[in-house]
C-alpha cells in the first residue's frame, strides 16, 4: 500500500461509519486526483453492501475499466477490489462487535454473497477466521 493508502485504511478503522471519505492527506494530490478519490470512496462507502462492479466505478469516473484500475492502484497502492474487500471486512468487524447476527447474515450485509468467500477474505485481511476473531474478544 502507498502511504496514502495506509492512511485511508487507518482513518477508516477509526471512523468505520462515516459516509464521506475525508480529504485529509490529499494535499499532495491534484484537484482531479482528489475528485477521483472522493467520487470512488463515496460510492464504495455508500454501496459496499451491494454488488459493486468495476465497470460501474469506472463509469462514475468516465474512464475505461483498465484506466480506472491503473489510476486507482497508482493512487491507493492496491487494486480496487482489494480496497473494497478490505473495507467490507472492516465493516464486518464492526457488525461482529455490535450484533448477534450469524456470519452468513453479516457476510450478506457487507456485500459477500458467499459466506465461505467471506471467511477466506476475513482470514486474508485479519489473519484469522471470523469465528476465531469473535472468540478472541478483539471486537471489543
Amino acid at each position: 500500500l502507498s502511504a496514502f493508502g495506509h492512511f485511508v485504511l487507518f482513518f477508516d478503522s477509526l471512523f468505520p461509519y462515516r459516509e464521506q471519505p475525508s480529504v485529509i492527506g490529499l494535499h499532495g494530490f491534484s484537484r482531479r486526483q482528489r475528485e477521483f478519490v472522493s467520487t470512488v470512496f463515496s460510492f464504495i462507502h455508500e454501496h459496499y453492501g451491494e454488488n459493486i462492479r468495476l465497470s460501474e466505478l469506472a463509469g462514475k469516473c468516465y474512464m475505461t475499466e483498465a484506466h480506472f484500475s491503473r489510476t486507482f492502484k497508482e493512487l491507493m497502492g492496491e487494486p480496487p477490489v482489494s480496497y473494497i474487500n478490505r473495507y467490507r471486512i472492516n465493516m464486518a468487524t464492526a457488525l461482529l462487535a455490535t450484533t448477534a447476527l450469524s456470519l452468513k447474515e453479516i457476510a450478506a450485509r457487507v456485500g459477500f454473497s458467499d459466506a465461505a468467500y467471506f471467511s477466506r477474505a476475513f482470514r486474508k485481511y485479519k489473519g484469522e477466521s471470523p469465528t476465531a476473531y469473535i472468540r478472541s474478544g478483539r471486537e471489543q
